[in-house]
């Protein structure tokens, strides 16, 4: 581990795996995922957003599959793809068959080469989008497939607590509409009690809990929770909410980190997105991360005026964070990919477009994507 307060490089290098990229914009592919693997990354997973309908803030439908799949398509020795689930069927279908069609959909992504599945639809802005929620019925023969594939999944489960404080909620989050004081939004709780139902049912599912699972402040639930069920994980993927709490305890947060070791993954939350790519900031980020990590310093990180302390972990749990326990979730190199069928998938979101104009500010980013995957 390197504890200099001088920090300039890194004295010992690790391989890393990003678990946690979004890939919305096909056009960026061939420019931010280089830049990712010249900031020190090895090897990625890229994820898609599940929707319900409508044109999302990307400018596809449906979800961005086509996206991930492209870049995937471009490095397939290096990317691995976690797709989004299609919540449409759900409003023409019966409730018996959408069921069906939902083991469909994972039956379709293992076939196509994905890697794995993102759900996210248990953030709370995006929960109450759906006519179905993942822990009804309706969903248990999708994560009883799930469970026998050994299939991972990377989930999303509520927010930041402040985000239902009227007082706490940061102005950029409640600007996004992330603010859950008022509405029909479910409580954290909620959303807490019904993830943990799912996993009773389903004790084998191989799942990954993005953003510490919104614990980071509550080190001993969380521990709980691992020793509840064994199969459970979470990334460190920012909010920088996370590390602030870290840094409050740095002894507790650092036996913690050493104790679940290998209950931990990597992963950065970097966008690949139209408007939000930026290549010096990736880099910092990634960069503070490590220090973090790796380092005791007390610095700053990326400018945001956030002082946080490192943990100085040992070499044997920063390999286990970096890589090792992704490889033990998703395996040593990512799934082969159908081509035909990762065609057909671009396909499939583009005729979603059917009726829409478009232009330079909305194009066709599913077929953008499909002229990637060669």
């Amino acid at each position: 581990m390197f504890t200099e307060s001088s920090y300039d490089v890194f004295m010992q290098s690790y391989s890393i795996i990003d678990g946690h990229i979004h890939c919305d914009t096909p056009a960026l592919i061939e420019e931010a995922v280089p830049a990712v693997f010249q900031a020190g990354i090895d090897k990625m997973a890229v994820l898609s957003y599940g929707h319900m309908r409508g044109a999302n803030r990307m400018g596809s439908r449906g979800n961005s599959n086509p996206a991930v799949l492209a870049a995937k398509s471009l490095y397939p020795d290096r990317v691995f793809a976690f797709g989004g689930l299609n919540h449409i069927p759900a409003l023409t279908l019966s409730e018996k068959a959408f069921e069906a069609n939902l083991v469909e959909q994972v039956r379709g992504m293992i076939e196509t080469g994905f890697d794995g599945v993102k759900l996210i639809e248990t953030k709370p802005a995006m929960y109450v989008t759906y006519p179905f929620h993942l822990h009804e019925s309706v969903f248990d023969r999708f994560f009883g497939t799930l469970e026998e594939e050994q299939f991972p999944v990377l989930w999303h489960v509520g927010d930041p607590a402040t985000f239902w404080d009227p007082e706490q909620v940061p102005v950029w989050a409640k600007e996004r509409g992330w603010y859950y004081g008022e509405g029909d939004f479910p409580s954290l709780e909620t959303l807490y009690e019904q993830s943990q139902d799912v996993l009773k049912r389903h004790p084998g599912l191989k799942v990954t809990f993005a953003h510490f699972y919104f614990l980071a402040g509550d080190l001993q639930r969380l521990g709980q929770l691992f020793e509840t069920f064994p199969n459970v994980r979470v990334d460190i993927t920012p909010g920088t909410e996370m590390y602030t709490s870290f840094s409050g305890d740095i002894q507790k947060a650092r036996k913690f980190f050493v104790d679940y070791g290998d209950r931990i993954l990597f992963g950065t939350d970097i966008m690949i997105r139209a408007g939000r790519f930026d290549r010096e900031e990736m880099a910092a980020q990634i960069a503070w991360m490590r220090r973090f990590l790796e380092t005791a310093d007390t610095f700053d990180a990326g400018g945001k005026d956030l002082s946080f302390s490192g943990l100085a972990l040992p070499e044997d749990t920063l390999r286990k964070i970096y890589a090792d326990n992704f490889r033990n979730v998703a395996g040593e190199v990512p799934r082969g990919l159908n081509r035909d069928r990762a065609r057909a998938e671009c396909d499939r979101i583009s005729a979603l477009f059917q009726g829409d104009v478009h232009d330079g500010d909305n194009p066709d980013v599913a077929q953008e994507a499909k002229r990637l995957i060669t």
